[in-house]
């Protein structure tokens, strides 16, 4: 009985640093000034509320990943990552 309860709890903990090891990440891109949102929204052709999400990382569709690249390329933002 012993030798069950201490294999069940290595399991847990081993079940418990595999949950840790994949913790989401979400990229967010800083150092934008004001009224680039509605440049680039005006340039991708798209509202700039799908911009604004996709800036702050809470999108992660093909076109956010492109609204993304040109921030930080043409418009100076700096890609941030940071565990959620």
């Amino acid at each position: 009985m012993l030798f069950v309860i201490r294999v069940a709890s290595k399991i847990d903990i081993f079940f418990k640093t595999i949950d840790m090891d994949k913790k989401k990440k979400k990229v967010m891109v800083a150092g934008l000034k004001r009224g680039t949102l509605k440049q680039i929204a005006k340039a991708l052709g798209c509202c700039p509320d799908m911009v604004s999400h996709a800036i702050r990382g809470r999108k992660n569709t093909p076109l956010a990943l492109k609204i993304r690249y040109i921030a930080v390329k043409e418009y100076g933002g700096k890609e941030v990552e940071f565990d959620v």
